[in-house]
């Protein structure tokens, strides 16, 4: 879902976009794709220590004793090696954003996420670069709405994803930077950043710009498909539900339909006015 982000430039843009196009998009696709599993890979080895005493991550295949470190090590190396020739396939500028999103995560494991908002943030930037590395493939200029949103949205999933996991009082015991958040604070998060995304949305649906980019007044139709959407992960994430708003996007089925709903409609309006 997260890598999903990459293919966003190609549904909000004003290029004429040819077969060629969407190829490297999808081959900048398959690239995060594995830098994500190398970095998956690389973070289980790190953390087996810490893994092996927690009661739900003591099941991943490094700190259970299936994979040994080394050959951990070995898959997060080639795949990282198959994540950056890929990139490069696509275009010069995806490969350096892919870059980018390495340094950033590795920066996220070894330092930021042990510091509160900085996590959050960190993970958002990740996000970020997913939309300009789709961008480049194109290659386009995305618009600056479309980095807001995404900025904004990724902030309130990051936000979800400590609301859930403080709800979990084992994650309280074994996620330090947990001791400085709390359910009131994230709250506050949580609120502040669906509003500005909805906003952000909804002053993005209307902007003279939008209109003149994708030659309809439409796109405001979609308001509430975005606005249900974004209330319902906030309830589940006050719940608790599933083990983030990943996890719970992927099993509730009102929250698939809306966004398949939102999907099908934007699709519609944007082919409309062509």
């Amino acid at each position: 879902m997260k890598n999903a982000f990459v293919l966003l430039p190609l549904v909000f843009t004003d290029a004429a976009i040819t077969p060629a196009h969407v190829l490297r998009v999808v081959v900048v696709l398959a690239a995060f794709c594995c830098a994500a599993s190398a970095i998956y890979c690389a973070n289980d080895v790190m953390d087996r220590d810490a893994d092996r005493a927690h009661p739900r991550k003591q099941h991943r295949p490094v700190a259970s004793g299936q994979i040994s470190a080394p050959m951990a090590l070995a898959f997060a190396v080639i795949l990282g090696v198959a994540a950056m020739w890929l990139a490069l396939w696509a275009s010069t500028w995806a490969a350096v954003l892919l870059a980018a999103y390495l340094a950033n995560n590795l920066a996220y494991n070894l330092v930021l996420r042990h510091k509160t908002i900085a996590d959050v943030m960190s993970i958002a930037v990740g996000f970020l670069l997913r939309i300009l590395a789709g961008a480049a493939a194109i290659p386009v200029r995305p618009t600056s709405w479309l980095l807001l949103c995404g900025f904004f949205l990724a902030l309130l999933l990051g936000f979800t994803k400590r609301r859930v996991e403080i709800a979990h009082a084992a994650d309280q015991r074994y996620r330090g930077v947990l001791s400085n958040y709390s359910a009131q604070k994230l709250d506050v998060a949580i609120s502040v950043t669906a509003a500005v995304t909805l906003v952000t949305y909804a002053l993005y649906t209307v902007d003279a710009s939008t209109v003149a980019l994708h030659r309809t007044e439409y796109l405001p139709a979609t308001l509430p498909l975005v606005s249900y959407g974004i209330f319902r992960i906030i309830f589940k994430a006050q719940e608790g539900s599933g083990d983030g708003p990943v996890d719970f996007v992927f099993r509730d089925p009102v929250v698939l339909m809306i966004g398949a709903a939102w999907v099908v409609m934007s699709f519609l309006i944007l082919s409309y006015s062509q």
